[in-house]
């Protein structure tokens, strides 16, 4: 009784063991598998006999291999002849360009009643939001 009562009482110091208990466990699967993953791989590879078909597939492997590198040879002669053939520009000195200064414009006072009207909609719509400002009633004094 006492054990079970300790067990109980100390629920968490039993969940920290059972978990322990359970990774390492874990572990010595894990090395186990890892283990027979390189046995299987240290096997050596012997090849079956070669049939024809086997023959012409690596005929053409090695023909698609052989254009890879004719087209890769092909391809650094033409970067090499772009590169040649690009003219460097002559070097300009740096000019400085005069701006027109442009007088600027004078603010209207002039307001139309529908420019108060959306100054006061746009106002609403962009101020705080109605949750910051809350109606007070007579009834919360």
């Amino acid at each position: 009784m006492n054990i079970l009562d300790f067990l109980l009482n100390n629920f968490f110091i039993v969940l920290v063991v059972i978990a322990g208990i359970v990774s390492f466990f874990k572990g010595s699967l894990s090395s186990d598998t890892k283990e027979k993953e390189t046995k299987r791989a240290l096997k050596p590879f012997v090849p079956q006999q070669t049939s024809p078909m086997r023959k012409r597939v690596e005929q053409e492997i090695k023909k698609r291999q052989r254009s890879t590198e004719s087209l890769e040879e092909k391809l650094k002669e033409a970067k090499q002849q772009a590169k040649a053939e690009i003219p460097v520009p002559p070097v300009v000195p740096h000019v400085r360009i005069k701006k027109e200064k442009v007088p600027p414009i004078a603010p209207s006072l002039h307001v139309s009643k529908k420019q108060v009207v959306q100054g006061v909609i746009w106002s609403e719509i962009l101020g705080p939001p109605r949750s910051k400002n809350p109606y007070h009633s007579q009834r919360q004094r």
